[in-house]
């Protein structure tokens, strides 16, 4: 699929994750420069837990991460839809998502991102305190995680 996303000048790149979930990002070069990207992974099957902690996810999930004025947003779009583990459904979500963050003006991009996502994360938003610092510091994070993956590529090309 990575090749078919390149017809349309979308770059990936992707890590395995410690739970073996293989994790992609797409993105432009206008998304780059803008720190919006897209995530998607699928989680088919997971080792079996002898404990009483709760099983992790399991299904696809597809969201749109960001950094803009120095807040972070998370929008899933998908999660555990049978529909992102069909190839063409997910190539035309990403297609889809993309020209509408193209096209978009970044301030008037929250607002249409926050409208057709099922659960929008929005820590400057999370009343309490902990769980605000919580999802602050994961979006954070994971920006960095892709910001850091398209260096290993970029380095690795050249």
């Amino acid at each position: 699929m990575e090749k078919l996303l390149t017809l349309y000048n979308i770059k990936t790149v992707g890590f395995v994750d410690s739970s073996h979930v293989e994790r992609k990002y797409a993105f432009t070069s206008k998304m780059l420069a803008n720190n919006v990207f897209i995530e998607y992974f699928t989680i088919d099957e997971f080792e079996e837990i002898n404990d009483d902690s709760e099983p992790p996810e399991h299904g696809s999930r597809l969201s749109v991460i960001m950094e803009h004025r120095n807040k972070y947003y998370e929008f899933l779009m998908f999660h555990d839809a049978i529909e992102v583990g069909i190839p063409i459904i997910l190539l035309q979500t990403i297609i889809f998502l993309i020209k509408l963050i193209e096209e978009t003006e970044p301030d008037q991009l929250v607002e249409y991102l926050a409208d057709v996502a099922t659960d929008p994360l929005i820590p400057h938003e999370i009343p309490e305190k902990k769980f605000r610092d919580a999802a602050l510091k994961m979006l954070k994070l994971k920006l960095q995680t892709v910001q850091n993956l398209i260096q290993e590529d970029n380095a690795a090309r050249n």
